[in-house]
């Protein structure tokens, strides 16, 4: 379906996807799936010359994760009072991470971040 440069539909069973009646110009290509993420795949950019795309693109979509763990102090014993930051670390290692969520340790020590997105 086009709306004055937006095009959209569905895969079929086996993934595949095309539009009909793509003008010429550069499109941004925005997957989605309820519950996953694109994992790997072209950023940025699609172009479509007069002739249309040529050749593949290959996409990844990926469900989230859950990061658990149990935090102990130094006599092993869980500890009960503690709280977790999960911390996006930037492309490369450099410049400043940003805490995406927190967590309190429960009665057990255990913590837990469900649904959490690759790269994040």
């Amino acid at each position: 379906m086009a709306d004055q440069g937006h095009y959209s539909g569905k895969t079929t069973a086996e993934g595949k996807f095309s539009f009909d009646g793509v003008k010429p110009g550069r499109y941004s290509l925005k997957v989605e799936l309820e519950g996953y993420q694109l994992s790997e795949g072209p950023s940025g950019y699609v172009l479509v010359g007069p002739n249309g795309l040529t050749g593949k693109l290959n996409l990844k979509l990926v469900a989230p994760s859950t990061v658990s763990g149990t935090i102990l102090e130094t006599d092993e014993k869980p500890s009960t009072a503690c709280n977790v930051d999960l911390l996006s670390v930037p492309r490369g290692g450099n410049g400043t991470w940003r805490s995406i969520a927190a967590a309190n340790c429960q009665a057990d020590g255990t913590f837990s971040f469900p649904k959490v997105l690759a790269g994040r």
